[in-house]
Protein backbone atom coordinates (compact mmCIF):
# COMPACT_ATOMS: atom_id res chain seq x y z
CA UNK A 1 0.00 0.00 0.00
CA UNK A 2 1.30 3.57 -0.61
CA UNK A 3 1.94 4.62 2.90
CA UNK A 4 -1.13 7.04 3.43
CA UNK A 5 -3.12 3.92 2.51
CA UNK A 6 -1.80 1.78 5.27
CA UNK A 7 -1.64 4.39 7.66
CA UNK A 8 -5.35 4.45 7.00
CA UNK A 9 -5.64 1.14 7.15
CA UNK A 10 -3.90 0.61 10.10
CA UNK A 11 -6.00 3.55 11.83
CA UNK A 12 -9.54 1.44 10.46
CA UNK A 13 -8.47 -1.72 12.24
CA UNK A 14 -6.77 -0.24 15.44
CA UNK A 15 -10.43 1.33 15.60
CA UNK A 16 -11.82 -1.62 15.38
CA UNK A 17 -13.91 -0.99 12.39
CA UNK A 18 -13.71 -4.86 11.57
CA UNK A 19 -14.54 -5.75 15.12
CA UNK A 20 -17.83 -7.37 13.85
CA UNK A 21 -16.24 -9.73 11.75
CA UNK A 22 -13.28 -10.75 13.48
CA UNK A 23 -10.59 -10.11 15.82
CA UNK A 24 -7.48 -8.83 13.94
CA UNK A 25 -4.36 -8.40 15.14
CA UNK A 26 -2.00 -6.91 12.93
CA UNK A 27 2.12 -6.18 13.31
CA UNK A 28 4.03 -3.63 11.46
CA UNK A 29 7.52 -3.13 10.37
CA UNK A 30 6.96 0.11 8.63
CA UNK A 31 5.04 1.01 5.45
CA UNK A 32 6.75 -2.22 3.24
CA UNK A 33 6.01 -5.05 5.18
CA UNK A 34 2.77 -5.78 7.24
CA UNK A 35 1.34 -9.21 9.29
CA UNK A 36 -1.85 -9.57 9.64
CA UNK A 37 -3.91 -12.47 11.58
CA UNK A 38 -7.48 -13.51 10.61
CA UNK A 39 -7.85 -11.99 7.69
CA UNK A 40 -11.59 -11.94 7.64
CA UNK A 41 -11.63 -7.96 6.74
CA UNK A 42 -11.65 -9.26 2.89
CA UNK A 43 -15.75 -9.84 3.73
CA UNK A 44 -15.87 -6.58 2.67
CA UNK A 45 -19.25 -6.03 1.25
CA UNK A 46 -16.95 -3.93 -1.96
CA UNK A 47 -14.40 -5.07 -4.09
CA UNK A 48 -10.83 -4.63 -2.70
CA UNK A 49 -8.50 -3.24 -4.28
CA UNK A 50 -4.68 -4.51 -2.87
CA UNK A 51 -1.51 -2.21 -2.96
CA UNK A 52 0.82 -4.60 -1.31
CA UNK A 53 1.76 -8.49 -2.41
CA UNK A 54 -0.61 -10.30 -0.61
CA UNK A 55 0.46 -14.01 0.83
CA UNK A 56 -1.92 -15.31 2.91
CA UNK A 57 -1.62 -18.87 4.40
CA UNK A 58 -5.21 -20.65 4.54
CA UNK A 59 -5.23 -21.78 8.36
CA UNK A 60 -9.00 -23.55 8.02
CA UNK A 61 -12.32 -23.47 6.19
CA UNK A 62 -12.60 -22.17 2.74
CA UNK A 63 -12.88 -18.86 1.20
CA UNK A 64 -14.48 -18.13 -2.26
CA UNK A 65 -12.93 -15.34 -4.51
CA UNK A 66 -13.45 -13.65 -7.45
CA UNK A 67 -9.38 -12.60 -8.21
CA UNK A 68 -9.16 -10.39 -11.51
CA UNK A 69 -12.43 -11.70 -12.78
CA UNK A 70 -11.60 -15.80 -12.17
CA UNK A 71 -13.25 -17.82 -9.53
CA UNK A 72 -11.10 -19.17 -7.12
CA UNK A 73 -11.56 -21.68 -3.93
CA UNK A 74 -9.02 -21.04 -1.30
CA UNK A 75 -9.19 -24.37 1.07
CA UNK A 76 -7.01 -25.05 4.20
CA UNK A 77 -3.33 -25.95 3.59
CA UNK A 78 -3.75 -23.43 0.34
CA UNK A 79 -1.64 -20.22 0.20
CA UNK A 80 -3.27 -17.71 -1.66
CA UNK A 81 -0.90 -15.15 -3.71
CA UNK A 82 -1.76 -11.69 -5.04
CA UNK A 83 0.16 -9.11 -6.91
CA UNK A 84 -0.01 -5.27 -5.73
CA UNK A 85 -3.45 -3.98 -7.75
CA UNK A 86 -5.40 -6.61 -7.45
CA UNK A 87 -8.87 -7.02 -7.37
CA UNK A 88 -10.62 -9.16 -4.87
CA UNK A 89 -14.16 -9.77 -4.02
CA UNK A 90 -15.41 -12.11 -1.81
CA UNK A 91 -18.13 -14.69 -3.46
CA UNK A 92 -18.62 -16.88 -0.15
CA UNK A 93 -16.78 -17.62 3.28
CA UNK A 94 -17.14 -20.54 5.67
CA UNK A 95 -17.80 -19.73 9.50
CA UNK A 96 -14.73 -20.82 10.74
CA UNK A 97 -12.10 -19.20 7.91
CA UNK A 98 -8.88 -17.88 9.05
CA UNK A 99 -5.75 -17.36 7.29
CA UNK A 100 -2.70 -15.09 8.13
CA UNK A 101 -1.34 -12.63 5.72
CA UNK A 102 2.14 -11.57 5.04
CA UNK A 103 1.63 -8.22 2.99
CA UNK A 104 4.76 -6.63 1.57
CA UNK A 105 4.91 -3.25 -0.68
CA UNK A 106 6.93 -3.77 -4.09
CA UNK A 107 9.51 -1.63 -2.66
CA UNK A 108 9.86 -4.08 -0.06
CA UNK A 109 9.84 -7.14 -2.11
CA UNK A 110 12.65 -5.55 -4.59
CA UNK A 111 14.45 -5.04 -1.62
CA UNK A 112 14.53 -8.23 0.34
CA UNK A 113 14.83 -10.66 -2.53
CA UNK A 114 16.82 -8.39 -4.84
CA UNK A 115 19.01 -10.94 -7.06
CA UNK A 116 15.59 -13.46 -7.07
CA UNK A 117 13.09 -10.82 -8.08
CA UNK A 118 12.65 -12.13 -11.56
CA UNK A 119 11.47 -15.44 -10.05
CA UNK A 120 8.63 -13.80 -8.36
CA UNK A 121 8.01 -11.01 -11.08
CA UNK A 122 7.66 -14.70 -13.99
CA UNK A 123 5.10 -16.41 -11.53
CA UNK A 124 3.41 -13.39 -10.61
CA UNK A 125 3.05 -11.08 -14.00
CA UNK A 126 3.41 -13.84 -16.60
CA UNK A 127 2.21 -17.46 -15.52
CA UNK A 128 -0.11 -15.55 -13.33
CA UNK A 129 -0.22 -18.37 -10.10
CA UNK A 130 -2.43 -17.62 -7.70
CA UNK A 131 -3.34 -20.47 -5.62
CA UNK A 132 -0.14 -23.13 -4.20
CA UNK A 133 -1.10 -26.48 -2.50
CA UNK A 134 0.96 -27.15 0.76
CA UNK A 135 2.23 -30.54 1.96
CA UNK A 136 2.54 -30.89 5.65
CA UNK A 137 5.82 -29.88 5.71
CA UNK A 138 5.35 -26.74 3.54
CA UNK A 139 2.30 -26.06 6.25
CA UNK A 140 4.56 -26.48 9.32
CA UNK A 141 7.60 -24.35 7.81
CA UNK A 142 4.88 -21.07 7.08
CA UNK A 143 3.26 -21.54 10.93
CA UNK A 144 6.68 -21.58 12.78
CA UNK A 145 8.03 -18.79 10.16
CA UNK A 146 5.07 -16.32 10.67
CA UNK A 147 5.39 -16.80 14.30
CA UNK A 148 8.82 -15.91 14.43
CA UNK A 149 8.36 -12.74 12.38
CA UNK A 150 5.21 -11.95 14.96
CA UNK A 151 7.84 -12.51 17.59
CA UNK A 152 10.31 -10.13 16.18
CA UNK A 153 7.94 -7.64 15.31
CA UNK A 154 6.28 -7.56 19.01
CA UNK A 155 7.28 -4.01 20.47
CA UNK A 156 7.42 -5.53 24.25
CA UNK A 157 9.71 -8.34 23.40
CA UNK A 158 12.20 -6.30 20.98
CA UNK A 159 12.55 -3.53 23.24
CA UNK A 160 14.02 -6.94 25.76
CA UNK A 161 16.24 -8.06 23.40
CA UNK A 162 19.95 -7.04 22.43
CA UNK A 163 19.36 -7.16 19.07
CA UNK A 164 17.33 -4.62 18.71
CA UNK A 165 19.14 -2.12 16.35
CA UNK A 166 18.92 -5.16 14.04
CA UNK A 167 15.44 -5.77 13.88
CA UNK A 168 14.83 -4.68 10.43
CA UNK A 169 17.30 -6.90 8.73
CA UNK A 170 16.24 -10.08 11.04
CA UNK A 171 13.05 -9.53 10.02
CA UNK A 172 13.84 -9.13 6.39
CA UNK A 173 16.44 -11.93 6.48
CA UNK A 174 13.35 -14.06 7.50
CA UNK A 175 10.72 -12.51 4.87
CA UNK A 176 13.55 -13.42 2.17
CA UNK A 177 13.91 -17.16 3.51
CA UNK A 178 10.20 -17.50 3.03
CA UNK A 179 9.65 -15.80 -0.11
CA UNK A 180 12.47 -17.78 -1.60
CA UNK A 181 10.92 -21.18 0.04
CA UNK A 182 7.45 -19.46 -2.09
CA UNK A 183 9.30 -18.66 -5.07
CA UNK A 184 10.73 -22.65 -5.21
CA UNK A 185 7.10 -23.46 -5.02
CA UNK A 186 6.04 -21.29 -7.22
CA UNK A 187 8.45 -22.19 -9.79
CA UNK A 188 7.50 -25.73 -9.63
CA UNK A 189 3.68 -24.71 -10.07
CA UNK A 190 4.26 -22.93 -13.11
CA UNK A 191 1.71 -23.58 -15.98
CA UNK A 192 4.49 -23.99 -18.59
CA UNK A 193 2.09 -23.89 -21.66
CA UNK A 194 1.76 -19.55 -20.37
CA UNK A 195 5.01 -18.98 -20.97
CA UNK A 196 5.58 -19.47 -24.76
CA UNK A 197 3.98 -16.62 -25.86
CA UNK A 198 5.95 -13.94 -27.36
CA UNK A 199 4.63 -11.49 -25.42
CA UNK A 200 5.25 -13.04 -22.36
CA UNK A 201 8.74 -13.82 -23.07
CA UNK A 202 9.51 -10.03 -23.97
CA UNK A 203 8.39 -8.81 -20.67
CA UNK A 204 10.27 -11.84 -18.46
CA UNK A 205 13.65 -10.26 -20.62
CA UNK A 206 12.41 -6.83 -19.60
CA UNK A 207 12.28 -7.69 -16.06
CA UNK A 208 15.91 -9.60 -15.95
CA UNK A 209 17.45 -6.91 -18.10
CA UNK A 210 15.81 -4.31 -15.68
CA UNK A 211 17.31 -6.42 -12.67
CA UNK A 212 20.72 -7.26 -13.46
CA UNK A 213 21.43 -3.52 -14.98
CA UNK A 214 23.81 -1.90 -12.80
CA UNK A 215 21.67 1.52 -13.69
CA UNK A 216 17.86 1.18 -13.53
CA UNK A 217 17.48 5.14 -14.12
CA UNK A 218 17.60 4.72 -17.91
CA UNK A 219 14.74 5.56 -20.76
CA UNK A 220 12.47 2.99 -22.03
CA UNK A 221 14.22 2.88 -25.25
CA UNK A 222 17.38 1.68 -24.02
CA UNK A 223 15.42 -1.76 -22.73
CA UNK A 224 13.28 -1.85 -26.03
CA UNK A 225 16.28 -1.38 -28.15
CA UNK A 226 18.22 -4.40 -26.56
CA UNK A 227 14.42 -6.55 -27.03
CA UNK A 228 14.55 -5.34 -30.59
CA UNK A 229 10.60 -3.38 -30.24
CA UNK A 230 9.64 -0.09 -29.74
CA UNK A 231 9.34 1.65 -26.71
CA UNK A 232 5.50 1.73 -27.27
CA UNK A 233 5.21 -1.92 -27.51
CA UNK A 234 7.19 -2.61 -24.24
CA UNK A 235 5.08 -0.52 -22.14
CA UNK A 236 2.03 -2.36 -23.94
CA UNK A 237 3.38 -5.38 -23.19
CA UNK A 238 4.48 -4.54 -19.62
CA UNK A 239 0.94 -3.13 -19.15
CA UNK A 240 -0.79 -6.33 -19.92
CA UNK A 241 1.33 -8.28 -18.12
CA UNK A 242 1.55 -6.04 -15.07
CA UNK A 243 -0.88 -3.64 -15.01
CA UNK A 244 2.49 -1.28 -15.13
CA UNK A 245 4.41 0.45 -17.65
CA UNK A 246 7.69 0.20 -18.24
CA UNK A 247 8.46 3.11 -17.34
CA UNK A 248 6.79 2.02 -13.81
CA UNK A 249 8.65 -0.73 -13.02
CA UNK A 250 11.83 1.22 -14.10
CA UNK A 251 11.17 3.87 -11.41
CA UNK A 252 10.19 1.12 -8.89
CA UNK A 253 13.50 -0.62 -9.53
CA UNK A 254 15.23 2.87 -9.26
CA UNK A 255 13.80 3.06 -5.62
CA UNK A 256 14.42 0.33 -4.51
CA UNK A 257 17.96 0.47 -5.65
CA UNK A 258 18.14 4.13 -4.22
CA UNK A 259 16.63 2.74 -0.67
CA UNK A 260 19.35 0.38 -0.42
CA UNK A 261 22.17 2.49 -0.80
CA UNK A 262 21.02 5.48 1.36
CA UNK A 263 20.64 3.03 4.42
CA UNK A 264 23.11 0.44 3.69
CA UNK A 265 25.82 2.23 2.79
CA UNK A 266 28.14 4.99 3.91
CA UNK A 267 28.26 6.74 0.31
CA UNK A 268 27.93 10.37 -0.37
CA UNK A 269 24.54 11.47 -1.87
CA UNK A 270 26.92 12.71 -4.66
CA UNK A 271 28.99 9.29 -5.02
CA UNK A 272 24.87 7.19 -5.00
CA UNK A 273 23.70 9.81 -7.71
CA UNK A 274 26.56 8.82 -9.74
CA UNK A 275 26.12 5.67 -9.31
CA UNK A 276 22.58 5.28 -9.90
CA UNK A 277 22.74 7.72 -12.85
CA UNK A 278 21.70 10.77 -12.52
CA UNK A 279 23.81 13.06 -14.22
CA UNK A 280 24.11 15.69 -11.23
CA UNK A 281 22.69 15.62 -7.64
CA UNK A 282 20.50 18.31 -8.83
CA UNK A 283 18.46 15.55 -10.94
CA UNK A 284 18.97 12.91 -8.23
CA UNK A 285 17.64 15.04 -5.08
CA UNK A 286 14.57 16.18 -7.82
CA UNK A 287 13.91 12.55 -8.32
CA UNK A 288 13.80 11.07 -4.78
CA UNK A 289 11.89 14.16 -3.73
CA UNK A 290 9.38 13.06 -6.35
CA UNK A 291 8.56 10.03 -5.62
CA UNK A 292 9.51 10.07 -1.86
CA UNK A 293 8.33 13.08 -0.85
CA UNK A 294 11.83 14.35 0.93
CA UNK A 295 15.34 15.16 0.34
CA UNK A 296 17.61 12.51 0.05
CA UNK A 297 19.73 13.46 3.15
CA UNK A 298 15.92 13.49 5.23
CA UNK A 299 14.71 10.04 3.55
CA UNK A 300 18.03 8.56 4.86
CA UNK A 301 17.65 9.53 8.34
CA UNK A 302 14.11 8.43 7.94
CA UNK A 303 15.18 4.92 7.10
CA UNK A 304 18.56 4.69 9.87
CA UNK A 305 15.30 5.00 12.47
CA UNK A 306 13.53 2.22 11.85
Amino acid sequence: MAKQELKDFKQRVEEGEFAQSAEISASYLDEDILIIDNVKVLQNPDPVRLQMNMIASCLRGSLKVEYNGNILLVEKGDIFICPSNSTLDIVEVSGDFACTAMCVSNHGMLNILRSHISVWNRAMYVSKVSVLKMNELDMVFYAKFTDLVRLCLDPSFSERTSWKPYRREIVETLLKSALLAVSNMLLEDMPKEELNSSSSELFDQFLELLQQAEVKHQPVENFARKLCITPKYLSIICKRHSGKTAIEWITEYTLADITYLLRSTSKTIKEISGILGFSNTSFFGKYVREHLHMSPLKYRESLRKK
